[in-house]
């Protein structure tokens, strides 16, 4: 038998590989609503989670209803969606594929049906200003695709990066600051009022490092409720509104509170 000579992998080239692979760059048959645009006229702001679980969908509904009237519009399909337990009244599926559903004045849009890669999330319609981008996936593998989720994320506008107050967090929010940061990021930090002193030390040399100012910071507190039962019908705690009102001003300067 003859030996096949295979030079080293590296962990940089694993990582390219998997996310082309997720983007569906080796499909056979790509899909082809991925290299649709979306054309919105009103403010958009993409909410990214640096890390699975850090609640990205908690916040980006936050955002929605401290603006007093909104849209948040959700990537994940319907097996993983945050948002399936949110809404008030809901309205069934429109032509497009997406679920529709209310949350007072606020609007809840989901795919309604699955969704394997991020190309293969349905264009939304126009929505009701600001609309809420709820991203739902790693913000590396949207980049490496196409279709109008990875055009939104490689755009130089406002965007909120979610991340949990701990250390293997932080090493995740430095990531993908660096690879959003052609964008202008509002970190979302989610913890308890008194952070570990190995926290702050990481979450200073992560600020520091990427030159990212003390406003762009926004603490969004801890709530056992929501990390225990997730989000349904009852009203979003007032401190987490406050949060989502300070994001909101980060992310639209000028902007004035309901």
């Amino acid at each position: 038998m003859t030996a096949i000579a295979t030079r080293p992998v590296s962990v940089a080239e694993l990582q390219r590989a998997y996310r082309a692979t997720v983007a569906g760059a080796y499909r056979t048959h790509p899909t082809p609503p991925a290299a649709q645009r979306w054309d919105h006229s009103g403010p958009v702001i993409p909410v990214v989670g640096a890390c699975a679980s850090s609640g990205a969908t908690t916040v980006a509904l936050a955002m929605a209803t401290a603006a007093g009237t909104g849209t948040v519009l959700e990537c994940a399909g319907p097996a993983t969606s945050g948002l399936a337990a949110a809404a008030t009244a809901e309205l069934g599926p429109d032509a497009a594929g997406w679920a529709r559903g209310t949350r007072g004045p606020v609007a809840l849009v989901r795919p309604a049906g699955p969704v394997r890669v991020p190309g293969e999330v349905p264009v939304p319609a126009q929505g009701q200003a600001p609309v809420i981008v709820d991203v739902a996936w790693d913000p590396g593998t949207v980049l490496a695709g196409t279709g109008w989720l990875a055009e939104l994320l490689r755009r130089p506008g406002p965007l909120v990066v979610v991340v949990p107050a701990t250390v293997p967090g932080l090493r995740r929010l430095e990531l993908s600051l660096h690879q959003l940061r052609h964008a202008l990021p509002t970190v979302a930090l989610v913890g308890a009022r008194h952070r570990d002193r190995a926290v702050n030390a990481a979450l200073d040399a992560v600020t520091t490092g990427l030159h990212l100012t003390a406003d762009r910071v926004v603490p969004v507190l801890w709530d056992a409720r929501l990390a225990t039962r997730g989000l349904d019908s009852t009203p979003i705690p007032p401190r987490l509104l406050h949060a989502a009102d300070r994001l909101l001003q980060a992310a639209l300067p000028g902007r004035t509170t309901p």
